[in-house]
């Protein structure tokens, strides 16, 4: 079996008091377990707690050794693109000019996150602008992602409970690894 993850992205303007909060109801709520452990992919995460299930929409397999929940707060907005599938493309919000491969990915190289994200230039009608400002296809920009290792299908209402929590607008992207 190969994992898979739900993963909610979003850009928010305080992401690691974002990701506290949305945490801290999680545990509350008994989503989540509050002690961190081993339960993801290379990193520390939180395993379900009770009321696991009351979030999905088909129950979780609870004895899986990657079942958590992981948080990640990259240094500025990045682009979250699931592992497999098609490669990310962008493209101007101005024309839709799609921005893809080598020319994209020239341009998602960091930065300084204390800076101003490098201005992007679209080949077709030339508007400038960041390249997180581009409209991502099959992937999201953002600072702040919640990544549910092996859980089932996000409920809608548990997605725009975390929208809330965090303050802005999610994404939700479907990781297979």
């Amino acid at each position: 079996m190969s994992d898979h993850a739900e993963v909610l992205v979003c850009r928010s303007d305080s992401p690691y008091r974002a990701a506290a909060r949305a945490i801290a109801h999680l545990v509350e709520r008994q989503i989540i377990e509050p002690m961190p452990t081993d339960c993801v992919l290379a990193a520390l995460g939180h395993r379900p707690g009770p009321r696991a299930n009351d979030v999905v929409e088909e129950p979780l397999v609870a004895d899986l050794a990657v079942n958590g929940l992981e948080v990640r707060l990259p240094h500025g907005v990045e682009l979250f693109a699931p592992a497999q599938g098609e490669p990310p493309w962008v493209s101007c919000p101005r024309c839709k000019h799609a921005l893809e491969g080598e020319m994209l990915f020239e341009h998602l190289m960091p930065h300084d996150p204390f800076k101003p994200a490098p201005m992007v230039a679209c080949p077709s009608c030339k508007d400038e602008r960041a390249i997180e400002e581009w409209t991502a296809h099959g992937s999201a920009f953002g600072n702040l992602a919640f990544f549910f290792w092996n859980w089932s299908p996000l409920k809608e209402s548990f997605i725009a409970e975390m929208k809330e929590y965090c303050g802005a607008p999610m994404a939700l992207l479907h990781e297979h690894i």
